[in-house]
């Protein structure tokens, strides 16, 4: 049994329990989770600039500059004020993929919990919301579909394996392979700095019980590249 598991399949039906005891059905929306954020506009990838080398019988070639290659004592100084203008613009474009990749992720921890799964019993949100506004003084959505996101968020997903079962739960609803399923959990596992068999997380990314994750996504730090792919 996948130490991701934690599935019942009961009518047809795939459902999930958390490490904070709550059970939630998981919907057969995984083609739709995987292309949350896709419209999201990336910026460009800057391209390092290059060099051209001759060799013996005169044939010229050109070549990407990298960190070793700009060192070369006939790296002219034209190309040595190219790679440090690469370097601005590279700098620069991954700070704004830093912030698209945060998008996405809290679009997906939306999504996920307004229509990846269905909470079983799930209490009534205005009353659990006076609770933690009139008991713990904290800030809780009035809006009735991010007071759920709030609601899953801090109720019942607690841990990275949490939000990994889930979207394991979400891919099985929706029925993909099996074989691609554990290529899934093997890459969660190793996002866990899990061996197989092992019950020893060595790098966790959980919230400590009882914890807020204010604005996390439910998804937390789970890879969601299309199944399948290389990276």
């Amino acid at each position: 049994m996948s130490e991701f598991e934690f599935y019942e399949e009961r009518e047809g039906k795939v459902y999930a329990r958390t490490s904070s005891g709550w059970e939630v059905e998981c919907m057969p929306v995984g083609d739709l989770l995987l292309r949350v954020g896709s419209a999201l506009s990336v910026p460009k990838e800057p391209t390092p600039p290059t060099y051209t080398v001759t060799d013996a019988s005169g044939d010229k070639s050109d070549h990407v500059h990298d960190e070793e290659s700009i060192k070369d004592p006939k790296t002219t100084e034209e190309e040595k004020i190219a790679w440090a203008d690469y370097l601005v613009e590279k700098a620069q474009y991954e700070s704004e993929m830093e912030e698209v990749e945060e998008k996405r992720r809290k679009m997906r921890g939306r999504f996920m919990a307004i229509r990846g799964i269905r909470v079983v019993n799930l209490p009534d949100l205005e009353k659990w919301a006076d609770e933690q506004r009139d008991l713990y003084g904290f800030e809780i959505p009035d809006d009735p579909r991010e007071r759920l996101v709030e609601f899953v968020n801090t109720e019942i997903i607690r841990t990275q394996a949490d939000g990994n079962s889930i979207v394991i739960g979400i891919y099985k609803a929706s029925g993909m392979d099996e074989e691609v399923l554990s290529s899934i959990e093997d890459r969660f596992r190793a996002s866990m700095g899990r061996t197989e068999g092992s019950d020893t997380e060595t790098d966790p990314e959980t919230s400590p019980e009882g914890e807020r994750r204010e604005e996390e996504g439910v998804v937390g730090g789970s890879d969601l590249e299309k199944p399948g792919s290389d990276d």
